[in-house]
Parts: C-alpha cells; sequence; structure tokens
C-alpha cells in the first residue's frame, strides 16, 4: 500500500499514522546506504579529472592525462560502487 494512501486511509486513528510513519522510516532506513553511491561515483570522476587537468597544465600535454585520468577515475568509481553494493547486499542477507 502507498505510504500516501496509508496516511490518508484513516487519519482519525493514531494508529494508521503510526503504521505510515514506521513504514516510511523503514523504508528510509534500507535506502539509506545506498544514497550516497552515485555521489562517490561522481566525486570520484571529478577528483581523477581535476588531477589530470592540472598536471595536463603543467605538463602542457593536454587533453591526454585529462582523458587518461578521467577514465581512471571512472574505473576506480565503479570499482568502489560495485565493491559497496556487495558489500551492502552481503550485510542485508546475512
Amino acid at each position: 500500500m502507498h505510504l500516501s494512501m496509508v496516511l490518508f486511509q484513516n487519519v482519525s486513528s493514531g494508529s494508521s499514522l503510526h503504521m505510515a510513519q514506521n513504514s516510511g522510516s523503514k523504508v528510509i532506513s534500507e535506502l539509506a546506504p545506498y544514497l550516497g553511491l552515485g555521489t562517490q561515483l561522481v566525486a570520484m570522476v571529478a577528483v581523477f579529472g581535476i588531477v589530470g587537468w592540472f598536471i595536463d597544465e603543467k605538463a602542457d600535454t593536454a587533453p591526454l592525462l585529462l582523458i587518461v585520468f578521467l577514465l581512471l577515475g571512472a574505473i576506480a568509481g565503479m570499482y568502489q560502487f560495485l565493491r559497496q553494493i556487495t558489500k551492502l547486499q552481503k550485510k542485508k542477507s546475512g
């Protein structure tokens, strides 16, 4: 049942409101570990990209090292992403 349906099904009953709050907090607590994974992936690519750009500027090799570091950032970010997903799934199942 959708959260808003539970909330408005019987507002006069305190138990319905309490049940809706419990199910909403349960959903949030189950999703919370996954919410930062996308940000971590983007941050990894951005940090590697900035490092590549900085080295390119100093070594006058633009855009070679920027591209290399962006690819390295994407690979490292995906590795970290998959590692965290696997860890969370193991934690959830056992």
